[in-house]
């Protein structure tokens, strides 16, 4: 009973606060009418938003260039806090344990903002992104309430005329059970970068802290050589205490520290080749493993057109293991196309790496994304994607996930609008029986930057 007040009050605190938030936003209607005028003059342009002389932030959501240099990017700002979108929607879960037998239904209500600290000059500048995600969810005989929390943090600065640092980390933490909200994959069509979802990570609490650091030297015009670094702890565990809790691995914590160095050449002005060495040590935890991972990867990056961008790496991989089992040699490598049209965007995406996608594994994995969106009229945006995960594992059988996802944004003004969202998350493999989890949610969405550019 005392459980069950509690709750309550947090819905109405979310409720009040909801209310509160939406009320300043009306009151600040509009940006600065520079900005509104520049973003009138794109809507009919095809050409994409030039990319600006130093490393540039994407937006946590959907992959926009986050470039505030003598910028008002947000009505809503105090000093340099800016709340860049907000929304409130209803979600409907249909196995929110992600059990292949028996599953569970929940209704929930949630609440999720986008704030944004940024402060640039010509020679550095710092870009902090804070994301929490509020869901209050009610079940059978059961009411939880879940603050999942995103934050980015950004920092770059310009040593000498040659010389750039680059930093940045990035922090989840999902005490749920995966945020079934977000597209399988974020492309940012200015600058050919692309965000993909560890959509693995069903029915299950994790943490997730990733930190690199990049250090440049523009040796000529053409070529640049780059020292990187790179930290990434994960963790996960059972969320909700079931038998059989998916998907199916053996590890629950993964530390993973390495670096390298790469090369890069610029043929052209739309044409750049590079090579990248690149060592890490992975160390799983419960139980313990080990093992050390040595990639040389040749790139081909070209900008066919403006709005076309083809990004190609291959190179071989391998992977020593300190228990005595002979080494692992493989091929590592990723394909990308993005192209943007007049009033639509496409996304092809495949990889193959060691990297994280949900699940903690000590092996390497099949990764094939592609995500579609389409302008309907002025007032209209339609959106599709699917995500497919082949996860290979040196200790329990392959895991096969996928996720489908769709959602149709109705832009009432420059800045508000409605949304619905449907998206169907799968798992299986030899050791996992077949699981499915359908996620169907609908609200009002606040953006401080135009919905016509929204690149999901």
């Amino acid at each position: 009973m005392r459980k069950r007040t509690e709750d309550g009050r947090i819905i109405k605190v979310l409720t009040w606060a909801s209310f509160c938030l939406a009320t300043l936003l009306f009151a600040f209607p509009c940006a600065a009418q520079s900005q509104d005028q520049s973003q009138d003059n794109s809507t009919d342009s095809q050409q994409p938003e030039s990319v600006p002389n130093h490393p540039v932030t994407s937006t946590l959501d959907t992959g926009q260039t986050i470039d505030t240099d003598n910028k008002v990017i947000s009505a809503l700002r105090v000093g340099h806090w800016s709340l860049i979108d907000f929304d409130v929607f209803y979600a409907f879960d249909s196995n929110y344990t992600f059990q292949p037998t028996e599953p569970s239904v929940s209704n929930s209500i949630a609440a999720r903002a986008l704030v944004l600290y940024s402060r640039q000059n010509g020679d550095s500048g710092i870009d902090f992104q804070y994301q929490p995600y509020l869901l209050a969810s009610q079940a059978v005989q059961q009411r939880s309430i879940y603050l999942d929390q995103l934050l980015d943090l950004h920092v770059y600065r310009n040593l000498s005329a040659s010389w750039v640092l680059n930093v940045d980390e990035l922090f989840r933490y999902e005490p749920n059970n995966g945020t079934l909200i977000d597209p399988t994959v974020i492309p940012n069509f200015t600058t050919g970068d692309i965000f993909q979802t560890p959509f693995l990570a069903n029915g299950q609490k994790s943490i997730q802290n990733g930190l690199t650091a990049l250090l440049s030297d523009t040796l000529t015009a053409r070529d640049t050589i780059t020292f990187h670094a790179a930290y990434e702890y994960f963790e996960t565990a059972n969320a909700f205490n079931t038998p059989t809790p998916p998907p199916n691995q053996l590890f629950q914590s993964e530390n993973t520290i390495g670096g390298g160095v790469a090369w890069s050449h610029k043929l052209s002005d739309t044409q750049q080749i590079g090579l990248n060495y690149t060592y890490a040590r992975q160390i799983l935890g419960s139980p313990n493993e080990q093992q050390q991972y040595h990639s040389l990867l040749v790139s081909y990056d070209w900008r066919i057109q403006p709005t076309l961008i083809l990004q190609l790496a291959i190179g071989p991989s391998i992977q020593v293991h300190e228990n005595g089992t002979p080494s692992t040699k493989t091929v590592l490598g990723s394909a990308n196309l993005l192209k943007s049209f007049r009033t639509s965007y496409l996304t092809l995406s495949f990889a193959r790496d060691y990297g994280f996608t949900g699940v903690i594994t000590d092996s390497y994995h099949n990764r094939y994304d592609a995500s579609y969106s389409q302008e309907i009229g002025r007032r209209f945006i339609a959106s599709a994607g699917i995500g497919y995960i082949q996860q290979v594992s040196l200790v329990v059988p392959e895991l096969d996930g996928r996720e489908i996802w769709g959602r149709l944004d109705w832009n009432l003004t420059d800045r508000w609008g409605l949304f619905g969202q449907l998206m169907n998350s799968a798992a299986a493999g030899p050791a996992q029986p077949y699981a499915a989890r359908n996620f169907v949610l609908a609200g009002v969405r606040w953006s401080s930057q135009r919905e016509s550019r929204y690149q999901q």
